[in-house]
């Protein structure tokens, strides 16, 4: 074999080299590429997946009973402005601030106490009404001594989860209003006015966050 043949079997050899190397690259690229768009398929998925639960209502308890909270969370839990309902939607318990799943700002309960529905607007502090607020009553059906009542009874100071001082039926239908402070004795010129109330009222007519107006009730 002379030199020129020989020199062409080692190029050839090292062309094949070339090409076998230049393959065996293209086959890697391939299979990261592959796996590149897999990893990014999968993250997209589960991207796709938080957005959609974000989405989704979360399941509560308030007020003792299973509920959806309908608004911003953080670390699982209920946290901004939103609306609680009941698990049928068919009712509002609570709308208004929330700060790590409890009531905690500003915000608005309803609550149904025997034949009556409460509506309290004010303060929340860890999950208890404090601060300022209103209550307001609307009697269910037909009452024969009185007609039933639709307005604010109780405007004042909340403490810890309860009514501690204020003002008994501030609207323009009692003059002069009757001031009230939690362990206290009312204004007697607001008798009248509240005995028709009380006289269809006891504590189980009330929720557990509104006293029994006078305190020393006899």
């Amino acid at each position: 074999m002379d030199a020129g043949d020989l020199t062409q079997k080692l190029l050839a050899a090292q062309d094949e080299i070339i090409n076998t190397l230049k393959r065996e690259r293209d086959q890697a690229q391939a299979a990261y590429e592959s796996e590149k768009r897999a990893r990014l398929s999968e993250q997209q998925v589960k991207t796709a997946l938080q957005a959609k639960i974000k989405k989704l209502p979360l399941e509560v308890t308030y007020d003792g009973q299973e509920c959806y909270w309908l608004g911003p969370r953080r670390d699982g839990k209920a946290d901004g402005m939103g609306t609680v309902v009941t698990r049928d939607c068919e009712k509002k318990l609570y709308v208004g601030d929330m700060r790590e799943g409890v009531p905690h700002g500003q915000g608005t309960h309803t609550e149904d106490v025997s034949e009556a529905h409460f509506w309290y607007e004010g303060g929340w502090k860890e999950g208890k009404m404090h601060g300022k607020a209103e209550v307001e009553l609307q009697e269910f059906g037909d009452a024969f001594d009185a007609p039933p009542l639709c307005e604010v009874i109780f405007s004042g100071e909340f403490e810890g989860g309860t009514a501690t001082e204020g003002t008994l039926f501030p609207g323009p239908r009692t003059n002069p209003n009757a001031k009230w402070e939690a362990g206290g004795k009312l204004n007697g010129s607001a008798e009248d006015r509240l005995r028709n109330y009380f006289e269809r009222h006891s504590s189980a007519d009330l929720p557990d966050w509104l006293p029994l107006f006078p305190a020393d009730d006899e």
